[in-house]
Formats: C-alpha cells, structure tokens, sequence
C-alpha cells in the first residue's frame, strides 16, 4: 500500500481542502483515513496565521502528552466513470471523508497556500494569494509559477499593497502600458473594469487573473468561444451567455482598439499601428505567431491591409471590429500581447 495525502497538506480539521487528482488516476480503490488531533492547551495543527513551525513545536513540548487519533473508513471503490474521471474521482472521496468529519469541502487547495506566502513575500495582504487554485485549473491551463509572476505584475498595479486595484489606478496603469487615455478612452476603460469587477469599485487579484491576465488562446473559456457557433441554443440561459460573451469579446476588442488609438478615438493611423504591433512582435520574431505556437508570414503591414484595406493609412473602429469577428484568434491573440505589453512595462522579469 501507498501512503498518500492527497490534498497535498494537513489541516485544522475545521475543512477539508481540494484533493490532487494524481492519487486517484490509477483508479484503483482508496482506503480514507482521518488523522484528528485531541488537546488541551496546544493545537498542534499548523495554519498559516497561526504561530511558526519552531514555535509550535516548542508548545507541543510543553503539553505532557500530544494524542492523534486515526480513523479507518471503509474502503471507497471507484465506479466506471469514477475510473474515467479522476477529478469526479477525488471529488466524491473528498465528500465521503467531509460528511464523516462533520466538515465542509473548501474551494482551496494546497496551490492557495503557496500563493498566500508568495503575496506575503511581495509584501500584500495575505488573502490577495487565495484565487481558487483547483478552480481555477479546470478553465485555464495555468500552474502556480505563472499565477506567482502576475502576482507581481499585480503588486505593481497595487503599490500600497492592499490587495485590490481601483479604476484610478486601472487607468494610470493603462498610461504607463501605451499612452493618455482620452475622455473616451476613459469611460472604456471605465466599462472595462466594471466587467472586471462585476459592478464594484474595485477589482481582486482573482478577478484580475480570471477576467484579463489568463484569458487568451490557451483557455478553455476562450477555446469555446473560438470554435464552431453551435447550430441550435439548448436553453434560454445558453443564449444568454453567448450574449454576455459575445459582448465580453467586443469589449476586448475595444480595449485593444484603445491601445492602439493614440492620437484619435474613432480610427489607428499606420503609425500608431506599426509602432506597437513591432513592440508586440519585433521583426526578429515575426516569423511565429504572437503565442508562438505556428508560423504566421503576415507582417504589421499585411495585417493593417487585412483589415483596412490595400494602400489604406488608417484603420476605423468599424474596419477593426469588424475584422476582430470575422478573425477570432486575432483578437484572442491581442488580449495577450495587451496584457504581456502591461506585464513587462509594469514588471519586467
């Protein structure tokens, strides 16, 4: 037998974090046992806000005993869509051990914890590293290294640390990426981060990550959007959020428009548009993609006439949007390089 711990930690016994599906993806059957804690004076569990390691055994060697209590559940074997899905796997075995503890299940997992003490080192809050690690995961193809890196992207936007950033700074961070918002730029930007925040007036590091740093080609979310319109809506709700992201999808286009628009609202002169698509990609690179993951021979200048037409000098929204629908991964890959411009004007590795 092997001897796991599948939510990668121990805890306070008060929940039980997400299991990692590595345990469960033999599909073999699993014995759970509860580990419990009895004290007195000292909880020998260790949780982030609670006191250190060394400080922590110093307290247990002042208790004359410290007692652990170990509980066999009957052995749980897994059905054969269990064996099919480790995650539905570790989900129903997470279940299983909670109702037994008296517990809940929490959305957290181990992943969580790391990114807390990664905030703590960056000098923010600590609940700025809780995003919903294992939620995350099953949308975007993300690892905790990457969340870390735009943790301090994050840090930059947030300079006093406190864990959220306001349309104020929003803005400012728009400035120090490309350039001036105009008054209309603004109040975009403005409809931009509501859409972030859902309507408050201020935007989390989960909210960040989840509504512009990881949403691009590599999403699940971004994946569904980017294939084929199924032919019939299943239900009323169905048609809803293929409005809401059918919107979603032209406010990033307008942000990225912005981006561009240095000098006008309403069109991109070749200029602008060569100035930063040569940051975005520069002649060296050219040759690949902007997520580089196929060639691309289309220069700045060739995508310009794409969308403008040939010989034009300048590009109108209405050129712009319209090729952005026409062209879905153009504007996926644009919702990248707006944020890898942001990232390494505001925190360069």
């Amino acid at each position: 037998p092997v001897l796991v711990f599948p939510g990668g930690t121990i805890t306070n016994m008060r929940s039980i974090i997400s299991f990692k599906d590595g345990a469960f993806a033999c599909g073999q059957p699993v014995q759970p046992v509860i580990l419990g804690y009895r004290f007195k004076h000292c909880d020998p569990t260790w949780t982030f806000t609670g006191p250190g390691l060394l400080m922590l055994l110093f307290k247990m060697l002042c208790q004359i005993v410290n007692w652990v209590d170990v509980e066999y559940l009957p052995a749980y074997v897994p059905s054969a869509e269990e064996i099919e899905t480790p995650r539905k796997f570790a989900r129903n075995v997470e279940l299983v051990m909670a109702e037994a503890m008296g517990v809940p299940v929490a959305k957290y997992s181990v992943e969580d914890m790391h990114l807390q003490l990664a905030a703590v080192k960056a000098k923010m809050a600590p609940e700025t590293g809780i995003v919903g690690f294992s939620k995350l995961r099953e949308n975007f193809p993300v690892e905790t290294g990457r969340i870390k890196q735009l943790l301090h992207v994050f840090k930059q936007m947030d300079p006093s640390g406190k864990g959220y950033i306001t349309l104020a700074e929003f803005k400012d961070c728009f400035k120090r990426g490309f350039h001036a918002p105009s008054p209309a730029q603004c109040e975009l930007l403005k409809k931009f981060f509501y859409l972030l925040s859902g309507g408050t007036a201020s935007v989390s590091f989960r909210e960040f990550l989840t509504g512009l740093a990881l949403v691009g080609p590599g999403s699940k979310h971004s994946a569904a959007k980017g294939g084929e319109e199924p032919t019939q809506v299943s239900s009323p709700s169905a048609a809803l959020h293929r409005i809401e992201d059918k919107f979603k999808e032209q406010i990033y286009a307008q942000l990225a428009f912005a981006a561009f628009a240095v000098e006008h609202d309403d069109r991109i002169t070749w200029n602008e548009f060569n100035e930063l698509w040569e940051w975005l990609y520069p002649p060296t690179t050219q040759g690949a993609s902007p997520d580089g993951d196929a060639p691309d021979s289309c220069s700045g200048r060739q995508i310009f006439e794409e969308i403008g037409g040939r010989n034009c000098e300048q590009l109108t929204f209405a050129n712009f949007i319209a090729y952005t629908d026409k062209n879905p991964d153009f504007e996926k890959r644009l919702r990248v390089a707006f944020f890898d411009r942001m990232a390494a004007v505001l925190a360069p590795m």
